[in-house]
């Protein structure tokens, strides 16, 4: 006996008045009549309905999930960009640029490992999908474990997955397959700098403590990122490839550093407020300006113009150290022409120096000097005129020629005050005799070859130069790279 059926199970089986009861249960429908009008549209609206779901049911078959894998996979073996075009885009449905498909193409031939993977991580998608695992052709067991193993090494793989991107007829969802977005972060150290993708201009750096991101894109293998600067002294670039997908990262978000190493230099020089002169071209900066200048390279040349009463001065260059972050301008004068009056003003004052000299010495008057110092004057007047009269003894001569060497030209500083030193080749015609002798005549007297080094002030009371120094010393400077220029003393008459 079954302990499961209740009392009213038992006593409907043994209801012999139950067991012959009838039900009798009447139902009118009630005929319907339609007319003509009536029954066209409903005929219509029908077949339309029928239409409406038969195109529906076929599209949807056409943009199925399966659809989606097979023809990406076809697309990615025969390495058509146009049919991986048409079934891979991002999920707003927006195309993805056929530049970057060509990276996909490439690294699914490079990586077949990874390309396996994505393949399988799509047939699975497809599985929970629809319940059915996309058939593939002449795969032995072999190979379908092999690939199965590939497809779950790494759970989080999220590179490509189907999805229903859009709808079909409204209703119908349209499945394609969908890349994950990476993006590239670019850091550079130079500001101004210009980044590149693939040769294209993609930003600039305005900021070298924030990053530049671009994106998205899709995974793919040798993308070119690469830095340009181009400034006025220097050109410098740096580039790096990159390669996006899950393999070298598991972040959408690849960063790349891009070092240029600008140099900046503090410029040094005593005078402050020249201007900045670099590989030969006015700047418009003043060297005091000029305490992180560039980015500039070991090449480039530093030069300064200086701004003095007797016109405008140009140093020679010199090239920056590197190791230091410093370049000090020389304060050698430029051989240039630009500095050509400066020279002739120079040569003028030793010129008439001398010859002036050789009158005072002869005539025993230190203050027929000209262009000479007070110190100096006194010097003479002790240690030449005094001496020689000491000695009963008298000078005769005269300068027949200077030689300049303008490379030895210098430029100097004190306080407010400036001036230059000179190295000179002099000749000379002279005599030392006794004042009970006649003078001898010059003509006959051999001439003689000096080496001094000249050292002169600019006076701003008497608006020219002073000779303070006249020095020779057992080893001096003389360039043969420098300006040589002379200048014949046999005429011309001294400044009284």
């Amino acid at each position: 006996m079954n302990s499961s059926k209740t009392f009213l199970d038992k006593y409907f089986e043994d209801s012999s008045e139950f067991k012959n009861m009838t039900f009798n249960i009447n139902v009118n429908f009630k005929k319907l009549k339609l007319n003509k009008k009536q029954i066209i549209p409903i005929i219509c609206m029908s077949c339309f309905i029928i239409v409406f779901i038969t195109i529906g049911i076929i599209f949807s078959s056409l943009n199925s999930p399966e659809k989606a894998y097979t023809n990406f996979k076809n697309a990615i073996e025969q390495k058509n960009v146009n049919l991986l075009s048409e079934w891979l885009c991002f999920e707003n449905g927006d195309k993805i640029d056929k530049n970057y498909l060509e990276k996909l193409l490439q690294l699914m031939d490079e990586e077949s490992t990874y390309k396996t993977t994505v393949l399988e991580k799509l047939k699975n998608d497809v599985y929970i999908i629809t319940g059915e695992k996309p058939r593939e052709k002449g795969a032995s067991l072999l190979d379908t474990l092999v690939a199965e193993a590939v497809a779950n090494f790494d759970s989080n793989f999220n590179d490509f997955s189907i999805k229903p991107v859009g709808n079909v007829l409204f209703f119908f969802p349209k499945y394609r397959v969908v890349p994950k977005q990476y993006f590239i972060e670019v850091s550079c150290d130079t500001k101004g700098a210009k980044i590149y993708l693939d040769g294209r201009e993609k930003g600039t750096i305005l900021d070298t403590s924030s990053l530049l991101s671009f994106g998205p894109f899709v995974p793919g293998k040798y993308y070119n990122v690469e830095a340009k600067y181009s400034g006025k002294y220097v050109t410098l670039s740096d580039s790096d490839q990159v390669t996006l997908c899950h393999n070298f990262s598991n972040k959408n978000k690849i960063l790349v550093e891009l070092n240029l190493n600008p140099i900046y230099v503090a410029v040094e020089f005593d005078f402050e407020d020249a201007e900045l002169i670099v590989d030969g071209k006015k700047t418009g900066i003043k060297v005091k300006e000029a305490k992180n200048f560039g980015p500039v390279s070991s090449n480039n040349e530093f030069a300064a113009m200086v701004a003095l009463p007797i016109g405008t001065v140009k140093t020679q260059s010199k090239r920056v150290d590197t190791w230091s972050g410093k370049v000090t301008i020389p304060t050698l004068v430029a051989n240039d022409d630009v500095n050509k009056p400066i020279f002739e003003k120079i040569a003028n004052t030793i010129n008439e120096f001398n010859k002036s000299w050789a009158l005072a010495m002869s005539v025993e008057d230190v203050n027929r000097i000209v262009y000479c110092s007070d110190e100096l004057k006194q010097y003479y007047q002790e240690n030449r005129i005094n001496e020689w009269k000491q000695n009963g003894k008298k000078y005769i001569g005269k300068p027949t020629k200077m030689i300049y060497n303008f490379g030895t030209l210098t430029l100097l500083k004190d306080g407010e005050n400036f001036g230059f030193n000179v190295t000179i080749k002099e000749y000379w015609k002279f005599a030392v005799y006794s004042k009970d002798e006649s003078p001898p005549n010059l003509d006959n007297i051999d001439e003689e070859e000096e080496t001094h080094v000249y050292t002169m002030w600019w006076d701003n009371n008497s608006k020219c130069f002073k000779i303070k120094d006249i020095s020779s010393k057992w080893f001096y400077d003389w360039p043969d790279d420098g300006r040589i220029e002379e200048y014949k003393l046999d005429e011309g008459s001294v400044i009284q």
